[in-house]
């Protein structure tokens, strides 16, 4: 079953199935750029925010980064979840302190833990779809349940000329994964392998000889929160258990977010859908 509105938003959305990009999902990020740029706007690289200043009157001047730089705005438009939006900000928005979330995610929250393959091409059995969900037993997640997405072969740029890219996940509660770090680093290596092993032997069943690949880096939530700069490398948003839990776009004076945290949550279509309402918001404010 699904909530009313997710749906709606849903149904409104062309019907094609999963959808390969030559490129990977970097491609859109790269045509989002280019699209921002041929707009007159402007695309800064590896300059992560450390502050959105104010006036006396509290009213949004800027935005400050690490690097000492000060760019000027009327409104800013966030894509962070609460916790990281919380910490650039002299003081949360109230939503944030009434949900609990400006040190940390939900204790429901997900995380993922990824595993990023290398395979020969020969592996992957012709005319097989290439995105699969391997169920293997429940509860879902942890290991019992994996994502699996594999390059296509017209796509020359995901892997060497012969190989082909593929990509496992399995969702996974973060906070095991931080304090396991932080106790017992031997605990916590072994825990990654075991999960690993897990996930292969479960995509085997599908590919043969995919539980032996010629490359493979594993990611947990902490490299999610090392490399996306996702607090407590909490992805997926919210869980869909209530409509009333996603954050309302407008979170303070000319202060948006967007993302995952608002309506109608995760995934591509649904963030940019989500950026649409914003933009419309601000468009007509």
């Amino acid at each position: 079953t699904a909530n009313a509105l997710f749906g709606a938003a849903a149904l409104d959305l062309p019907r094609r199935g999963t959808v390969g990009v030559c490129g990977g999902v970097g491609a859109i990020a790269q045509a989002l750029a280019l699209a921002v740029r041929q707009h007159g706007g402007r695309v800064e690289f590896r300059s992560r925010a450390r502050r959105i200043t104010r006036d006396s009157s509290s009213s949004i001047t800027g935005v400050e980064t690490e690097k000492d730089a000060w760019f000027p705005a009327d409104a800013v438009i966030a894509n962070l979840t609460p916790p990281d939006l919380s910490r650039i900000l002299d003081k949360p928005p109230t939503g944030f302190s009434r949900r609990g979330l400006i040190h940390a995610p939900p204790p429901d929250g997900w995380g993922a833990f990824m595993l990023y393959l290398g395979v020969k091409d020969e592996l992957i059995t012709p005319g097989l779809p290439l995105h699969h969900q391997v169920i293997a037993r429940e509860p879902l997640g942890e290991g019992n349940s994996v994502f699996m997405s594999i390059s296509p072969e017209w796509d020359p740029g995901r892997a060497p000329a012969g190989m082909r890219a593929v990509t496992l996940s399995t969702h996974t509660r973060p906070r095991q994964w931080f304090e396991l770090k932080e106790r017992d680093e031997a605990a916590y290596e072994a825990k990654k392998l075991a999960l690993q092993n897990a996930m292969l032997s479960h995509a085997a069943n599908i590919f043969p000889g995919l539980d032996r690949p010629d490359f493979i880096l594993p990611g947990s939530p902490l490299s999610f929160a090392r490399f996306t700069g996702r607090s407590g490398g909490w992805v997926g948003g919210f869980p869909q258990t209530s409509l009333v839990r996603n954050l309302p776009p407008r979170v303070g004076r000319s202060l948006w977010i967007v993302g995952d945290s608002i309506f109608p949550g995760q995934s591509i279509p649904a963030t940019a859908l989500g950026g649409l309402r914003v933009a419309s918001m601000l468009a007509n404010s």
